[in-house]
């Protein structure tokens, strides 16, 4: 009994093997050999870009987020504050999301400063050639 199901195990998983197999083959001869199919998944991606930006920032904020909420929780419930749970939650997004604002905004700065510096030498650095 005990081999029967340890069999079915494996055939399960080589099942799941081929399948994936089967997929990735189908899904190479949509992308590669069909050229309309490949500009169709170029404009799907192209729609659906911000939704995946936006899962992807997520999925990183989250343990900060949670590491937050935590700490927050843990300090309203010793001072006795009614619906801790809610306000720990509340005010440990709005941190993430004025401490992602602060980090964009600071990159932003700092590529900024370095374009400007940058064309400031370049200019310094043309003014100095004369032309014959």
């Amino acid at each position: 009994m005990l081999r029967k199901k340890e069999d079915e195990k494996y055939f399960k998983i080589a099942v799941t093997g081929v399948a994936i197999l089967l997929i990735g083959m189908v899904c190479f001869f949509l992308f590669y050999r069909i050229r309309g199919f490949g500009a169709f998944f170029h404009d799907l991606i192209g729609i659906l870009e911000p939704f995946i930006y936006g899962f992807v920032i997520a999925y990183v904020l989250r343990p900060t987020c949670r590491w937050w909420e935590k700490e927050l929780r843990k300090l309203l419930v010793r001072a006795h504050v009614k619906h801790a749970q809610g306000i720990a939650s509340a005010l440990a997004i709005t941190f993430c999301e004025l401490l992602t604002l602060t980090i964009v905004t600071a990159l932003f700065m700092l590529v900024i400063h370095l374009s400007v510096c940058c064309q400031i030498s370049l200019t310094t650095a043309i003014s100095g050639f004369t032309i014959c």
